[in-house]
């Protein structure tokens, strides 16, 4: 029986009107009482053939679709899109980074969703280099990339803003590629180590009241000792799910293990203090601060602006960041 929820739609702007398709193509038709996904166009040069006639005189009316399993390539296709409609001004380069930034939030939404696989990091890996190449090539402005970014807080979306805001602070401050890939896919899965806490225990309000440092169960009406065990080994957690794919680095593991280490040894979970956190822990840390803050929460729904956020940081949350990277983070924001 076919998995209907294995098939994604697409935008039919992003298809190769000049050249070949880097995936396959699925119409959905209904056959009796069931909806089924049907090859549209394969590989094939005749099927390529078609789609770009279709195309041309913009006949190509019905939704479209692709399997997961070419999510990475569609994602790589849209992207080189995008840039290149920036690159020759056919669009502004804010258009093309929200709708870059829309499709990757859906594509990291398919990740956190389906759980670890090799497709969910192969697909990682494009668009956290697609993110990072946008950087280095482009005066994006920081201010306005918070703008650009969801207010909400669901995982997958918090973790590509996050990884937005890693990105664009390692570009400013030169960062080498490898460290940026590294911080990049990091940030993305800082808190991959939260899909196996259940989820009566995150909707639990005082869990995450505290910003930094562990909650204490005897000021929470109904949390328990085990809940924040689940809270402080969320990091641990993390790392191990990623350790176990053989394909990152340490500089990577560290992102997502120390996230929640503060300079001045208050975080978790192993309360480190300053250097002993990796530098590019020190970066998410920041910017995983930052954007909870800019977004509401169950317990508080309002959001903070990016001045009130970083006033928080420097004034209630002082002690917790490295002063040198949160001074440039807030120097970034307050030049845009």
């Amino acid at each position: 029986m076919q998995d209907n929820s294995s098939y994604r739609l697409i935008d039919k702007e992003f298809l190769n009107r000049a050249g070949r398709q880097t995936f396959s193509i699925y119409v959905m038709e209904k056959i009796g009482d069931t909806e089924k996904f049907v090859l549209f166009a394969g590989r094939s040069e005749k099927h390529q053939n078609k789609v770009k006639m279709l195309l041309s005189t913009k006949c190509l009316e019905q939704n479209i679709y692709i399997h997961v399993d070419d999510r990475s390539a569609y994602f790589k296709q849209l992207s080189d899109h995008l840039r290149e409609l920036s690159s020759q001004k056919l669009i502004p380069h804010r258009v093309a980074t929200k709708k870059l930034f829309l499709a990757a939030r859906e594509l990291i939404r398919d990740i956190y969703e389906e759980g670890t696989s090799k497709i969910m990091v192969s697909t990682a890996d494009v668009v956290v280099d697609t993110i990072r190449g946008l950087f280095s090539e482009t005066d994006v402005k920081f201010e306005a990339m918070a703008k650009l970014v969801a207010n909400d807080m669901n995982s997958y979306t918090h973790s590509i803003n996050v990884a937005f805001y890693c990105l664009a602070y390692g570009s400013h401050v030169g960062l080498k590629p490898s460290d940026l890939h590294s911080l990049g896919v990091g940030a993305l899965f800082h808190d991959i180590g939260l899909f196996d806490v259940p989820q009566d225990v995150l909707r639990k309000e005082g869990l995450f009241h505290d910003f930094g440092v562990l909650p204490n169960p005897s000021s929470h009406k109904d949390l328990t000792a085990e809940d924040v065990l689940y809270l402080k080994n969320h990091p641990t957690e993390g790392k191990k799910t990623l350790d176990a794919l053989n394909r990152y680095p340490d500089s990577t593991l560290n992102v997502v293990e120390q996230h929640h280490e503060s300079w001045d040894g208050s975080g978790y979970p192993k309360k480190l203090v300053g250097e002993q956190i990796s530098y590019l822990a020190r970066i998410c840390k920041v910017a995983d601060t930052f954007d909870t803050l800019r977004n509401p929460r169950a317990y508080r729904p309002e959001n903070y602006t990016a001045f009130e956020a970083l006033n928080i940081m420097v004034t209630k949350l002082k002690g917790q960041f490295e002063p040198e990277i949160l001074k440039i983070f807030i120097n970034i924001m307050g030049s845009s």
